[in-house]
């Protein structure tokens, strides 16, 4: 038996590519976001390239925030 709040448990953490289609914005943009540390994320790269994981709940905070800061520009042009 599959549900959406099974489906979204499964999901909790999005790479920084699922993240900008949830977002409708582009990688770069998650990237810059976490770069700057206005994003949470977890770097789970061994290597030198960070490979970021997000999770969904501060991707939706920082959506949030984001929001109430600039109203006339919101992440992904929705209001």
């Amino acid at each position: 038996m599959t549900n959406t709040n099974t489906a979204r448990k499964e999901k909790a953490w999005l790479s920084v590519t699922e993240a900008a289609e949830h977002m409708n914005i582009t990688s770069e943009h998650i990237r810059e976001a976490v770069r700057k540390g206005k994003l949470r994320a977890l770097n789970v790269s061994a290597g030198e390239r960070p490979l970021y994981r997000i999770k969904l709940t501060d991707l939706e905070n920082w959506r949030a925030a984001d929001e109430q800061s600039s109203p006339q520009h919101c992440v992904g042009g929705q209001r």
